[in-house]
């Protein structure tokens, strides 16, 4: 709660009010974004600009609060497995003034069971955006941020299984995993995780069937599992 007054703080400097409406702002921007065909071209959508060069300006400023939007480009990111991406950047013709970045990435959550965990991430994502860790953080709203926009690529299976890759990704979370941060300690998020996951197989007419294993399984597994199986299990390891 501490890191999204401050944000609201720093969006809105006229106090609540300019808080009130801006919350209902950002809200406004999830729901226009659920209408959105996945082929969409954000360029197309002038409210989805207008809103993207309000949050850029206020958090940003510099170029950002003075470019036009024809001078303003946005394009869909895919790959967010519970959020919207999007990468944000300023045309040739509208240069950075000072040391503002001449592009960023907006993101948008969409996944409304994982809000309770948002909290946390932002905190998170905020200490190792500080400590380098991390991409920077330029910015939290009600729903989302804006970050530093890493032109990169997920890794394969067959990447992460390199023996050199695997050192160097553990290296990295030993630094991660040394941080002291203020969050919950309890390691219940993928238990939380898989409970609910669950939860909505069970509810669906695929959960009610058995699941066959293959049988290279077989010496440790079940021939087959049904949800109920999976539920019984998810509690012993709880």
């Amino acid at each position: 709660m501490i890191l999204r007054e401050i944000a609201w703080k720093q969006m809105t400097p006229k106090g609540n009010i300019g808080m009130s409406i801006a919350e209902g702002h950002f809200r406004g921007m999830k729901e226009l974004l659920s209408t959105m065909e996945p082929e969409t071209d954000a360029n197309d959508v002038k409210e989805l600009k207008q809103r993207t060069h309000m949050l850029c300006a206020r958090f940003l400023g510099g170029a950002w609060k003075t470019v036009p939007l024809d001078q303003l480009r946005i394009s869909r990111i895919k790959g967010g497995m519970s959020n919207m991406l999007f990468l944000c950047r300023l045309s040739e013709a509208h240069r950075p003034i000072r040391n503002e970045p001449d592009k960023v990435l907006l993101r948008v959550y969409f996944n409304p069971e994982t809000e309770s965990h948002l909290v946390a991430e932002s905190v998170i994502f905020t200490l190792l955006s500080e400590r380098h860790l991390g991409p920077k953080l330029y910015g939290i709203f009600s729903g989302g941020r804006l970050e530093e926009y890493i032109p990169s690529r997920p890794l394969t299976c067959r990447e992460i299984a390199l023996p050199a890759m695997s050192s160097k990704i553990a290296k990295r979370l030993s630094k991660v995993h040394q941080l002291e941060v203020p969050i919950w300690k309890e390691p219940d998020y993928i238990c939380d995780a898989l409970q609910r996951w669950l939860c909505q197989l069970m509810n669906t007419p695929t959960g009610q069937n058995s699941f066959l294993l293959p049988s290279r399984y077989s010496q440790w597994a079940p021939a087959q599992l049904t949800c109920k199986d999976i539920a019984r299990e998810l509690d012993h390891l709880r």
